[in-house]
């Protein structure tokens, strides 16, 4: 697929979302894509029943 751009913004001190602090803050935005690439993949395994393998999930 296609990859995004990693885009990190304080929106209360920049709620216009004007200043991309990934490069500034490398090690949060790592964090961050870490914890969004988990929530997905958590996601598909709740979509095709892998997360429930008790109710006949795969």
């Amino acid at each position: 697929g296609t990859v995004e751009p990693v885009m990190l913004f304080d929106v209360q001190a920049d709620p216009r979302e004007t200043t991309n602090l990934a490069s500034a803050e490398p090690e949060r935005a790592a964090k961050m894509v870490s914890a969004l690439s988990e929530w997905k993949r958590s996601v598909k395994r709740s979509l095709t029943g892998t997360d429930y393998p008790a109710a006949g999930g795969r």
